[in-house]
């Protein structure tokens, strides 16, 4: 027969009709004592909620929940076998709990089962299962600062925007920066993904250049802080420009003068709209749009020397530093002096006499019209003389 529900008392009687008198009976009965084993696992994990390679404390408590003690209860995991365990027995309402500890690194559900034989020798069964997840926080933060050198006494600004590069939620936002104070600030709540407003903060340049570096700092749901850093250089300009000029010292008469110029960036910074005036001689002024850190223009110019004294010249370079903000040009002079020297005359060595220039002109019939003309002056000068002495 099948088993009942529940325990039961079975009776069996026998009746039996003897040849003479009444009749006889008997009967016997017999207790079936119904069993009810049951076991039951509760899995948990604390906590729930992890970083990559953090740890996590799993507990597993096996309660017999049946009418009968259970005997070999046998606990196995299926992610943590370091979380198995065997109990030789387990009585009525009994309970038996342990804890593992390990080390995760992605997310994951560990089912736990238990397995525990009946007084029949049959096994009773039961899993549960609990799940980590593991979170990937993340932040960024970006500063960018002036693009070209500042000079001392402007302002270099910056600007700064932080981003929740990670799966979770980040609270407690702030961004601090030591050097520009007005970029410490708190922008709160992060979403994943979501980026925050971009900060502006300025710092007045010194003559150092300075490296200006901001940090993010935010909590995860767990209450963990990430952080990140990012800097950004402030260059300072110190613009200057060279002039040169010069000349073979010594010129004679009529001679040609060559002067070697060269103008030449020595600041760092370039230079723009360079440009080296010359009144004294306009053919040796030059423009040039950009005049780069470390880079020089040269280039010559010439002048006829004069038959004495000497040629004194002064250039005059002028650039503006391309700078973030407008400043004032630079400027550099070069002055030369040639002298005109007339080489001395040896003895013997006298120069001739330079000859006439020729204009085309025949003097001789003009000489002979002269000459007329003064013997002419000469006859009346004596006939004069004749008429006064008579």
């Amino acid at each position: 027969m099948t088993a009942p529900a529940d325990d039961v008392t079975n009776v069996a009687k026998v009746t039996g009709t003897p040849p003479t008198g009444d009749l006889v009976t008997s009967e016997a009965k017999a207790d079936v004592d119904v069993i009810h084993p049951a076991v039951k696992i509760d899995k948990s994990v604390s906590p729930e909620q992890v970083r990559p390679g953090d740890e996590v404390t799993y507990t597993i408590t096996v309660t017999n929940t049946g009418d009968v003690p259970l005997s070999t209860v046998a606990v196995t995991d299926d992610k943590t076998p370091g979380c198995a365990f065997t109990v030789a027995k387990l009585d009525v309402g009994g309970k038996e709990t342990r804890q593992c500890t390990v080390a995760v690194r992605e997310d994951v559900t560990n089912v736990a089962s238990v397995t525990g034989d009946d007084p029949t020798g049959r096994p009773v069964t039961a899993s549960d299962d609990a799940s980590v997840n593991v979170i990937g926080p993340g932040i960024t933060v970006t500063k960018t600062g002036p693009a070209k050198p500042v000079l001392p006494g402007q302002e270099a600004v910056f600007t700064v925007v932080a981003k929740n590069t990670g799966d979770v939620t980040l609270t407690g936002v702030t961004l601090n920066d030591p050097i520009a104070p007005k970029c410490s600030i708190v922008i709160g709540t992060l979403a994943p993904g979501e980026s925050s407003k971009p900060v502006t903060c300025a710092v007045t340049m010194s003559n150092d250049d300075i490296t200006n570096t901001v940090t993010a700092t935010g909590d995860d749901p767990n209450g963990k802080p990430v952080t990140a850093t990012d800097d950004a250089p402030a260059k300072v300009a110190k613009p200057a420009i060279d002039l040169q000029k010069e000349a073979d010292p010594t010129i004679r008469p009529g001679g040609t003068v060559t002067f070697t110029l060269v103008v030449r960036n020595t600041g760092n910074v370039d230079l723009t709209d360079v440009d080296v005036t010359d009144p004294a001689y306009p053919v040796c002024a030059r423009k040039f749009p950009r005049l780069p850190v470390a880079s020089h223009q040269e280039w010559t110019c010439t002048t006829t020397a004069p038959t004495s004294g000497d040629v004194r010249n002064t250039a005059t370079a002028t650039g503006t530093p391309d700078t973030e903000q407008p400043g004032k040009p630079v400027q550099d002079s070069a002055s030369t002096t040639v002298h005109v020297v007339t080489p001395p005359v040896s003895p013997g060595q006298e120069p001739k006499p330079a000859p006439l220039p020729q204009t085309g002109y025949d003097p001789v019939p003009a000489g002979w019209v002269a000459l007329s003309l003064l013997g002419c002056g000469v006859l009346l000068l004596l006939a004069v003389r004749r008429t006064r002495r008579s």
